[in-house]
């Protein structure tokens, strides 16, 4: 019974605030029908891939000191049907602590999202929070899941956080089905060979225990100080000092091979065994805001540390290397003139790094190689109907090679009533690594022309 007495608790503590009235509840369906220019080499994926995503939000808040449930429940069920997910963002229950001294002390139980840096709130490096990576150059948030408390002051914002699971980042399904690897998102990125030195490669998962996977310890603390505030009314500026440190397993797990082969047969396959694991980090988070009417800049410092793997004979292996991130970025955003951009510069202490430490770079472009920095910047415009947004990285490769990738989207969206009818085109350019990689350039063309239709309550 143990194995189930954390969801039990849970759910049995969630229905039972269901029942409460709801203040708030809203429902919709949203299709999309994605036309893709090109085809996938070496796979079976078809160019036209239909998605679903039905979508629930509830909430039985009724004032900002009541006690109250939420819930941001949804699914993608797609055409190809193994590439299909449940999605939970939010599922939480936040219970308002009665004080007299302080403004607001409240205890969160579930899943909640949390804006805990600006470096990773505005370019989704999945450093903290997982993402659904369905699309990994559109990755949705979701929160962290466990025990939240936050106390809050005139200027000062606490907040402590522990769980004893962590859900990792949801991204394309990937099957290992009769030794073979059949891939059912386009957009994933791994890696494989169907031969090798004269051999076909017969693959194989390890067996996983999904309860002792997910059962890993998360603790994180976090606090947000005002340290100034002057201007006018019209021309307010303030400025907030931001610390937090986390340990906990890095979004996205480990994965590495044990591979067997008998030297001489050719008759014999080479086998090759997939091997998962989590692997804790430390990560420490500093950041200074100076936050106005329209305009933001910030200086975002990242410490990374993961934890040592051990592998053969309980000897510990640094699978990851250290990733210390300095970054400096400014956002802008004006409602009235529905513009909104901004921009960004990171520096990296890693010039190189071997394939085996590959991670994520910003909005899920592949760091194969490493770079020692990564420059950006996104304009978006919504002007009436039609909502214009484009991507620009900039990406310094050696002192000699560099690259650029562009993402550029154009959306008109027209409302009928409870009716949303959408027309667009995604087009993106690909960095240079994907075209050196070889393995890549044979997977890489995913710019698409969309039409959606989505109904809501």
């Amino acid at each position: 019974m143990k194995k189930y007495t954390y969801y039990s608790t849970f759910f049995a503590t969630t229905f039972f605030f269901v029942l409460n009235a709801s203040a708030f509840f809203k429902a919709s369906l949203d299709t999309k029908f994605n036309y893709y220019l090109s085809p996938v080499q070496f796979t079976n994926l078809s160019q036209t891939i239909v998605n679903i995503k039905p979508r629930i939000i509830y909430s039985s808040k009724k004032n900002n000191k009541s006690n109250y449930f939420y819930a941001d429940i949804g699914a993608l069920i797609s055409s190809e049907l193994l590439d299909s997910h449940p999605i939970i963002p939010e599922l939480f229950f936040l219970y308002n602590l009665k004080s007299t001294k302080f403004k607001n002390k409240t205890l969160v139980f579930g899943r909640k999202k949390i804006k805990w840096s600006l470096l990773e709130e505005n370019w989704k490096l999945g450093l903290l929070e997982p993402y659904f990576n369905a699309n990994p150059l559109r990755p949705e948030k979701q929160g962290l899941f466990g025990i939240f408390y936050k106390q809050v002051t005139t200027n000062f914002l606490f907040r402590l956080f522990a769980s004893p699971i962590f859900l990792p980042h949801q991204s394309g399904a990937v099957d290992l089905k009769n030794g073979n690897i059949k891939v059912h998102n386009r957009w994933n990125s791994f890696i494989y060979y169907d031969t090798a030195v004269g051999k076909k490669i017969n693959y194989s998962l390890q067996d996983i225990d999904i309860y002792n996977f997910l059962q890993k310890w998360s603790l994180g603390l976090w606090a947000k100080k005002k340290i100034f505030n002057f201007g006018s009314r019209k021309n307010n500026q303030t400025m907030y000092l931001t610390a937090s440190y986390f340990y906990k397993p890095y979004s996205d797990p480990y994965v590495y091979v044990n591979i067997s082969d008998k030297a001489g047969d050719t008759t014999k396959p080479l086998d090759v065994l997939v091997k998962i694991k989590s692997v804790m980090h430390h990560i420490a988070f500093f950041e200074m805001q100076l936050k106005q009417k329209n305009f933001s800049e910030y200086i975002s410092v990242a410490i990374d540390k993961p934890k040592k793997l051990s592998f053969l004979n309980n000897a510990k292996y640094s699978a990851l290397v250290n990733k210390n991130i300095l970054a400096f970025g400014f956002k802008y955003k004006n409602l009235f003139r529905g513009i909104n951009f901004g921009g960004i510069y990171t520096k990296f202490n890693i010039i190189q790094q071997s394939v085996f430490s590959a991670e994520k770079d910003l909005r899920g472009i592949d760091d194969i190689y490493g770079y020692p920095y990564k420059t950006a910047f996104f304009v978006k415009a919504n002007q009436k109907n039609i909502l214009f947004a484009s991507d620009e990285f900039f990406v310094k490769y050696t002192q000699i090679l560099s690259s650029k990738v562009d993402i550029l989207s154009i959306k008109y969206t027209k409302t009928l009533k409870n009716h949303i009818l959408t027309l667009g085109f995604d087009i993106l350019g690909h960095p240079f690594s994907e075209q050196v990689g070889g393995v890549f350039a044979s997977n890489v063309s995913n710019d698409f022309i969309y039409i959606g239709w989505k109904y809501q309550l």
